[in-house]
């Protein structure tokens, strides 16, 4: 889909960065904070992905140029089925449950996570753990 929308797409991840966490859930949100950017793109079609330490974890961070989400449905968008830009149709094969996913599995994991409107796009956070201990 990056290629086909002709996006920008760029990785900013330090490769020395080990974290403690289930793969399968992280590649979950992931995937759904990717997906979440393709089908929001506008403006100059930037994706951009970078990893930061935040101390005893990494912060996660998936940019996209684009819209902002409006302030009344910021908060809202966590939720089951909600659908905060109604252009998007369910033939395109999204229900609303990507974001409130990523809410239970970081709710569940204890994990920092969010979302920020941002000049010229909005960011999506998630961390992950550097270390068991601080994995519940």
């Amino acid at each position: 889909k990056i290629e086909e929308k002709n996006i920008q797409y760029i990785a900013d991840i330090n490769t020395d960065f080990t974290a403690y966490s289930d793969a399968i859930m992280v590649q979950n949100i992931f995937t759904n904070y990717l997906s979440n950017a393709i089908s929001h793109i506008d403006y100059d079609k930037i994706i951009r992905v970078t990893a930061t330490d935040v101390g005893t974890a990494y912060r996660i961070r998936v940019f996209n140029t684009g819209k902002p989400i409006p302030g009344t449905d910021i908060e809202n968008i966590w939720q089951s089925f909600y659908r905060a830009d109604k252009s998007h149709v369910r033939n395109e094969n999204r229900f609303g449950l990507g974001l409130s996913i990523v809410k239970g599995i970081m709710t569940n994991h204890k994990c920092g996570y969010g979302v920020k409107n941002v000049k010229n796009g909005v960011c999506f956070t998630f961390e992950t753990a550097k270390d068991s201990k601080y994995y519940d």
